[in-house]
Parts: structure tokens; C-alpha cells; sequence
């Protein structure tokens, strides 16, 4: 299993109390749980909560980018990175924020073909068995579209817009 010691835990850069109530993006100081960041207040989210354990800063970046597209991708990191997210979930959940379900970012098979695996499935089901929650898909990636990773933050919603099947 994958495992982070605590020198490298303390370089993480958590995310922190300061958090989009809807998707979990890091909202930065003067903010706190229950505040919508900018792209939540502008577009409609199709779930309830989101939470991100760690702001995509060195090195959690470059692990996660490793993880998706190194030399090797592998999937086995996904497990320490399940217990940070299930650390951040306990840390900052609600009752309310309980889930029914757990389900992933579905890839498109051209896509999960040329990776090898889905690192949202990983994350997903390691933390499914941690919780006990039902896991599965919900949608499917109908359409290939361009690497998300190379497009700028207000390219990527288009990139995406109408490429899900239920």
C-alpha cells in the first residue's frame, strides 16, 4: 500500500477549513465552510457536496499528475490519497454530508485505453470500502474531447459541456 510518512504529510498543502461548500475548492483566507467560490455561484453543480482534502499545489500536483500520466501511470497511489480524502471528509463533514452513493469522473474509453485506469474509480472505490457507501458509475464519457490538463480553467467546462451519457 501506499503510504505518505509525516515529513511528506507536513508538506501537503491542505486545504483547510476555507472551502467551496458545493465543490470544495480551496477559497483562501477570510473564508470559511458554507461560502460558494466564484464558479459555484455561476454554475449549477449536479451534486451536493464536493470535498477536496488538498489544494492542487507541489507537491500533491505533481504526485496526481504522475499518478495520471508519468512514465508508468499507477493507480496505487490512489489509496493514500483515499485516506487523505477520507481524513478531510471527517474533519470538515456534516450530518448532512453523509453519502448514499459514491461514484467518479467517468473517462472516455479512448482515453481510459490510453491511461490504463480511471484515478476518480481509484480514489472512488478505496473510499467506498473505507465508508461502506455503494460505489459505481452513474455516467458515461460519450464524447473524447481534448486533454482537460491543457486547457485554461474557463476552457474546460465547454470542453466538457454535453460529453456525459446516463
Amino acid at each position: 500500500p501506499f503510504h505518505f510518512c509525516k515529513p511528506c504529510l507536513r508538506e501537503l498543502p491542505w486545504n483547510g477549513q476555507a472551502t467551496c461548500k458545493n465543490c470544495g475548492r480551496y477559497l483562501g483566507g477570510g473564508h470559511h465552510f458554507g461560502t460558494l467560490c466564484k464558479f459555484c455561484t455561476l454554475s449549477y453543480r449536479f451534486f451536493d457536496y464536493g470535498i477536496s482534502a488538498l489544494r492542487f499545489l507541489p507537491p500533491a500536483n505533481e504526485l496526481l499528475l504522475k499518478m495520471k500520466y508519468g512514465e508508468s501511470p499507477n493507480p496505487l497511489p490512489a489509496r493514500g490519497l483515499s485516506k487523505l480524502l477520507l481524513h478531510a471528509w471527517k474533519k470538515n463533514s456534516h450530518e448532512k454530508m453523509f453519502p448514499d452513493y459514491i461514484t467518479w469522473d467517468p473517462l472516455h474509453f479512448l482515453r481510459l485505453k490510453e491511461r490504463g485506469f480511471n484515478q476518480s474509480k481509484e480514489l472512488a472505490v478505496h473510499l467506498s470500502r473505507k465508508l461502506h457507501i455503494p460505489c459505481g458509475p452513474v455516467l458515461t464519457k460519450t464524447d473524447h474531447g481534448e486533454h482537460q490538463a491543457s486547457l485554461s480553467p474557463d476552457q474546460r467546462p465547454l470542453n466538457v459541456l454535453n460529453s456525459f451519457g446516463g
